[in-house]
């Protein structure tokens, strides 16, 4: 949330904006190589350890994508002056979300894994018109 923050409040030219676009891909490449060793650790595992392990080391390299910022933290749609978006996406998800509903739990299945990180490019592209920074950033995800 900082991160985003940081962009919303604060035009892309600007000193910050750059700065907290930096700090957040190093702050990514480091998260990625930390799950990294969980993908090789999937594959000597069965049953649920093993899905939740390559779905956690899924989930930390596409947060990593350069596509991947805008996704990784809720909608504040107040914040983002966006009110109408609740009315719009009955359903939000984002990675940050997912990546908690794996630690806690929450998140019961590969399939519904699967299921989580398509709504959160779904909702992308159904709320922002093509063409839309954010739409395209969805597609790529």
């Amino acid at each position: 949330l900082t991160f985003a923050n940081a962009r919303y409040f604060n035009p892309p030219g600007h000193s910050i904006h750059r700065k907290a676009v930096k700090l957040q891909e190093a702050f990514l490449r480091a998260y990625a190589t930390a799950l990294k060793p969980l993908g090789a650790m999937a594959l000597r595992l069965s049953g649920p350890e093993r899905w939740r392990l390559a779905a956690a080391a899924t989930l930390g390299d596409v947060a990593t994508r350069r596509s991947a910022w805008p996704f990784l933290d809720p909608v504040d749609a107040e914040a983002q002056g966006v009110p109408h978006y609740t009315k719009v996406i009955t359903s939000p998800m984002d990675l940050g979300t997912l990546a908690m509903a794996l630690r806690d739990g929450s998140c019961l299945s590969s399939d519904a894994f699967a299921a989580a990180v398509r709504l959160v490019a779904d909702n992308a592209r159904t709320f922002n018109p093509l063409g839309h920074q954010i739409h395209t950033l969805a597609e790529k995800l």
